[in-house]
C-alpha cells in the first residue's frame, strides 16, 4: 500500500486522458435528503441520509453481512453517502455517527449485487480521516475525499473500475473541516469543498490528476455560526453554483447563499436566496439544475430559482 498522500501528480497507474462526455449530461449535486432513495430506482444525484439500522435500508440491505461484519451486530445510526457511478453503479460511503466513523466503501452494480469494497478505505494514512466524501468518475473510477488528521491536508485517493488503487493526492495543504462536499464534474473532474464553521476552500482535481485551481485551491465563504455543508450543482458547462450559508451582507442574520465559480477558479458572483434555518445543524441545500443556466434550490420550506446572471426568483 502506497503512503496516503503521494506527491500531487503521481499517478502510479497514469492512463490516456479520458474521452470527453456526451453534450447532454445530467446536472448534479449533494444533498442532505433525510430518507434513503428507493434502491430500484436509478440514482441520478448524491444523496445523503441516515439509516437507524442496516436492515432498514433497501441500499444497505443487501451487503448487511459485510457491514456487520466490520461495524458489529448493531452499530447504531449510520452516515451514509450514496454516490452515482458509471453503468448504473452506486457507490456508498457507510460509517458510524460519532468522533470514530470507520467508514467503508461499498460499490454496488446496476443490480445492487457488490462489486467491491473497501473496508479500509483509509489505509496506509498516518492518523485516518473524518468527514470523507465519495464520488464516481470517468471509466469506473472512484474518488474518495478527507480531512486527514495526521497532515492537517485535504487528501484524496482514487481507485479505477474494480478497485485497484490508482493514486493518492494532497489536494490542499490545510484543510481543518466540520464539513465535506465532492462531486464529479463531467469533462472537468471532481470538485472539492472542505469548510470549518462555514469558511471554505475548493479544489478541482482534473481527470488527468492536475491541481485545476491551484495549490490553494479557491477560497468558498466567510463564515458562519455553524458547520455548513455545501451543495454542487453545475449550471453551465464551464461554471457551477456552490450552496451553503452565510451572514448576510447588509444587516444582520444568517441566509442561504450561492457562490458561482467558473471551471478556472475564478469566484463569479455570491447572492443570498432566504433566511437560513435556525439550530445547530444545518441540512444540504437540495439543488437541481432545471436546464443550462437555471438551477432551483430548495431550503428551510423555501424554493428559489437561480439565474447564471445572479438573479434570483421565487417560481410560480
Amino acid at each position: 500500500m502506497r503512503s496516503a498522500l503521494l506527491a500531487t501528480l503521481a499517478l502510479g497507474c497514469r492512463r490516456a486522458p479520458p474521452p470527453p462526455p456526451p453534450a447532454a449530461t445530467a446536472s448534479a449535486s449533494t444533498s442532505g435528503a433525510a430518507s434513503a432513495p428507493p434502491a430500484n430506482e436509478p440514482l441520478l444525484l448524491p444523496r445523503r441520509f441516515v439509516a437507524r439500522a442496516i436492515e432498514d435500508s433497501e441500499l444497505l440491505r443487501p451487503h448487511a453481512e459485510t457491514l456487520h461484519t466490520q461495524l458489529g451486530a448493531a452499530p447504531g445510526p449510520l452516515d451514509v453517502m450514496a454516490a452515482p457511478g458509471e453503468d448504473g453503479r452506486v457507490i456508498l460511503l457507510v460509517q458510524r455517527q460519532g468522533p470514530q466513523p470507520t467508514p467503508i466503501v461499498l460499490v454496488a452494480d446496476a443490480r445492487r449485487a457488490l462489486a467491491w469494497k473497501k473496508e479500509r478505505p483509509l489505509a496506509g494514512t498516518s492518523r485516518g480521516g473524518h468527514h470523507a466524501s465519495v464520488a464516481g468518475g470517468p471509466r469506473g473510477d472512484v474518488v474518495i475525499a478527507w480531512c486527514d488528521e495526521g497532515s492537517g491536508a485535504l487528501a484524496a485517493r482514487r481507485w479505477e473500475a474494480s478497485g485497484g488503487l490508482l493514486a493518492d493526492y494532497q489536494l490542499l495543504p490545510s484543510a481543518t473541516c466540520d464539513s465535506l462536499s465532492s462531486l464529479y464534474w463531467p469533462g472537468h473532474g471532481w470538485v472539492v469543498v472542505a469548510s470549518l464553521l462555514g469558511r471554505g476552500r475548493a479544489q478541482l482535481l482534473g481527470d488527468n490528476g492536475e491541481l485545476r485551481w491551484g495549490r490553494e485551491g479557491l477560497a468558498i465563504g466567510t463564515g458562519f455560526r455553524a458547520a455548513t455543508p455545501h451543495t454542487l450543482t453545475p449550471d453551465t458547462d464551464r461554471s457551477l453554483l456552490v450552496f451553503g450559508y452565510g451572514y448576510a451582507e447588509l444587516g444582520a442574520g444568517g441566509r442561504a447563499v450561492a457562490w458561482r465559480v467558473s471551471d478556472d477558479g475564478r469566484a463569479l458572483f455570491r447572492v443570498e436566496l432566504g433566511e437560513a434555518p435556525g439550530g445547530a445543524t444545518l441540512p444540504f441545500i437540495d439543488a437541481t439544475r432545471l436546464e443550462a443556466g437555471l438551477v432551483r434550490a430548495h431550503f428551510a420550506g423555501q424554493r428559489v430559482d437561480v439565474t447564471s446572471d445572479g438573479q434570483v426568483r421565487v417560481p410560480r
